[in-house]
């Protein structure tokens, strides 16, 4: 039996779990927000982080004595600068949700994406002269944890654009799935045994979930929504995203800014009641800008379709078809290069029901719900990978599609890619 403490560091706090290949999930752990955001900045506070991920470990208990390997996955990318002895001098940027490196990012390369580090790198080393390091959040945690400073090489080639060199040393390159070393710090687990480098969060879930083969695709229900199909070779799609990973084939994809923080805003101004009809109210679900396939930090969310007679519960109607919409949006373009046999999904959001069918609808196909969904769970996995102990847990159950649902979103498709591409700005 081998058990795997997981480190998950989020937008809505950092997560921990402890998961051993034979009994899965044994203990979890939840704590801080230390992230802050407001016109146009998105700053993620590392230390703070760290002092969460220890108040995260507590709660694990007795389980955090147990543990043969540590796991990592975080946000990102979300660049940030720190001195020799990973002392961080900045905030971390999150990604395109700090827009204040938007002028440098059009002077690399207008075609850049908002969410590259390079841009952020240079903003914050005109501002903060004289880093040792730019990093990321799982490369820094994973520094803390070791001492030794790396940086996996999926996350290194967001902060890499041909002809612009990084204005700030990056850490030595590792695979994600290599052992940094032995853990050396003080964070109430046994010291000495194998931390992993992981990466970014969604990469790490993607494996973690078990798609790992050409014709798996996963659906992540997190704070942003997330869809990759496996595809056996690199192939261009306009709108999405193509990324190595740490197993066959490329995934295809996209990850929205919009998911779960738009479904947590919508309950919490009213309530959780989902009607079965939104009744002709339609949103366009950019309360946070959008990154695909529409690319733009400037888009804004808009509800039509409002009467008097139009109820809360109808509104958040709208809000979860919006959402099915979006993960169509990204899956009928993975379908038009490469067949999807294989739908998973993972994420804190399986815990709605309303979100989980509307997504099945979407695909079209049964979505097996991942055992270990969100959370630490993902990084945890991710470290068993890494060792060589691959667990086997059965889906928790399978979301079948109402057909008829899906016929519904398949007829919207068309009018809603006319809205939300209406509202793509220029580079």
């Amino acid at each position: 039996m081998t058990r795997a403490l997981g480190l998950d560091f989020g937008l809505s706090g950092v997560r921990t779990a402890v998961v051993d290949d034979h009994d899965g999930l044994i203990a979890t752990g939840r704590a801080g927000d230390p992230v802050r955001i407001a016109g146009g900045q998105a700053e993620y506070d590392p230390e703070a982080a760290w002092l969460s991920m220890c108040a995260a470990i507590d709660q694990l208990g007795e389980a955090a004595d147990t543990v043969d390997v540590i796991g990592i996955g975080a946000l990102g990318p979300t660049p940030f600068l720190v001195d020799s002895f990973a002392t961080p001098l900045t905030p971390g940027l999150c990604f395109s949700l700090d827009t204040r490196a938007n002028d440098e990012r059009r002077a690399i390369d207008p075609m850049l994406s908002h969410d590259h580090a390079l841009a952020k790198v240079l903003w914050l080393s005109e501002r903060t002269p004289g880093a040792a390091f730019a990093v990321d959040m799982a490369s820094w945690v994973g520094w803390r944890l070791t001492g030794e400073p790396t940086m996996d090489a999926i996350t290194r080639l967001q902060y890499v654009h041909a002809g612009t060199e990084c204005p700030v040393p990056l850490p030595p390159s590792i695979d994600p799935l290599a052992v940094i070393g032995p853990l050396t710090a003080d964070i109430g687990v046994p010291t000495g045994i194998p931390v992993v480098a992981g990466t970014l969060d969604s990469y790490v879930d993607v494996v973690a979930a078990g798609c790992t083969r050409v014709g798996d695709g996963c659906v992540i229900l997190g704070s942003t929504l997330i869809i990759y199909g496996v595809v056996p070779v690199p192939v261009t799609v306009p709108g999405l995203e193509l990324q190595p990973y740490p197993g066959d084939g490329y995934l295809l994809g996209g990850s929205t800014a919009n998911g779960g923080n738009v479904l947590a805003w919508a309950h919490s101004l009213l309530g959780t009641d989902v009607a079965a009809d939104a009744s002709g109210v339609e949103m366009l679900p950019y309360l946070t800008g959008e990154r695909t396939p529409v690319r733009t930090v400037d888009a804004q969310g808009a509800i039509t379709g409002l009467s008097l007679t139009t109820t809360g519960p109808q509104i958040v109607r709208a809000v979860v078809d919006a959402l099915g919409l979006a993960t169509l949006d990204h899956s009928d373009l993975i379908e038009s290069v490469a067949h999807i046999d294989r739908w998973v999904v993972t994420g804190g959001g399986v815990q709605s029901d309303a979100w989980l069918q509307v997504t099945a609808d979407a695909l079209g196909q049964p979505l097996e719900v991942s055992p270990l969904a969100g959370g630490g769970s993902g990084p945890a996995l991710f470290a068993l990978h890494a060792l060589g102990v691959v667990p086997s847990f059965p889906a928790t159950r399978t979301v079948e599609p109402d057909l008829a649902s899906t016929e519904r979103l398949r007829a919207a498709l068309g009018s809603y890619r006319e809205r939300t591409r209406s509202v793509e700005a220029a580079p």
